[in-house]
């Protein structure tokens, strides 16, 4: 007998599966929603990214100082310590003798920032401040002022931008989370 129906259910589950990262901008730690891509986003994004490329980067890394530094950037609540260390590993990790302009091409710092846009999505939340603040330009643009064109919006009003005007490569910070979400396990397929 066929798991169409059981397979349909877990694809389905993966799809409207959401999580968090965190990502530190300016000292303090942000939580964004992000979602899987799916396979035709996926496959867009890695036809742009050369793994080498990250491999090599992510070698020519201190180990035991980004492995602390990924603990830290996960973990949510920090304490002030934390935060701290946080702080410290990201300025060391930064001053670090890598230049990762010598490491990845453009195209594939392209295809990271595409999967930061495609990945970071609007949380419930987010859609009842569009809805409230931003009404008539979502009628506006999309006909209608519902969850659905809420998100649309906040897509292509806030998020894109918000990755196109991102500074000390915090686009590639959210991209590499997203692809990561992608990757994982959690809320892909599971049994």
């Amino acid at each position: 007998m066929s798991d169409l129906f059981q397979t349909r259910k877990k694809v389905e589950d993966g799809a409207k599966w959401r999580g968090e990262i965190n990502v530190s901008i300016d000292g303090e730690t942000d939580t964004l929603c992000v979602r899987q891509l799916p396979d035709s986003e996926f496959w867009e994004v890695m036809s742009l990214i050369d793994t080498d490329e990250l491999n090599e980067l992510q070698e020519s890394l201190p180990d035991e100082q980004m492995e602390e530094y990924q603990e830290l950037k996960e973990k949510e609540g920090l304490t002030d310590g934390e935060q701290n260390r946080l702080e410290t590993l990201q300025a060391e990790l930064e001053n670090s003798d890598v230049d990762m302009f010598d490491v990845i091409s453009t195209e594939t710092f392209e295809g990271i920032r595409k999967a930061a846009k495609y990945g970071v999505e609007p949380d419930d939340e987010d859609k009842r401040d569009a809805l409230a603040q931003f009404t008539d330009e979502i009628r506006d643009q999309y006909g209608a002022a519902t969850h659905e064109e809420a998100a649309k919006y906040i897509n292509n009003t806030m998020i894109h931008s918000m990755i196109d005007q991102a500074t000390s490569f915090t686009s590639f910070t959210i991209g590499i989370k997203c692809l990561t979400e992608t990757i994982g396990d959690t809320g892909n397929l599971d049994d």
